[in-house]
């Protein structure tokens, strides 16, 4: 998740967070020499949960969802 969006938060309390969020993805493998083997990447709606830990808010469940995310370069 390089860019990711916030659509709506499903669920708050003061050490949990449900929510859903357009991701934006993109990821490049090449060989030895740089040269690019596979690439992918584009926008993907998520469900995600995080919890309150020690301060922080961590990431504890990710998983792609059916929902609209804007394209890119749109200003939705």
């Amino acid at each position: 998740m390089i860019d990711s969006t916030l659509r709506e938060l499903t669920n708050v309390t003061e050490t949990e967070a449900s929510f859903t969020a357009c991701s934006a993805s993109s990821v490049q493998v090449v060989d030895a020499t740089g040269n690019v083997i596979e690439s992918s990447g584009g926008v993907t709606f998520v469900q995600a949960a995080a919890v309150l830990v020690d301060g922080e808010w961590l990431l504890r469940d990710l998983s792609q969802s059916s929902g609209d995310c804007p394209r890119t370069g749109s200003d939705a």
